[in-house]
């Protein structure tokens, strides 16, 4: 599954997207 890495790219971008 990407959820962790779409989390990880937004959390490290710290944007909604």
């Amino acid at each position: 599954m990407k959820s962790q890495f779409l989390l990880s790219v937004r959390d490290s971008r710290g944007s909604p997207g």
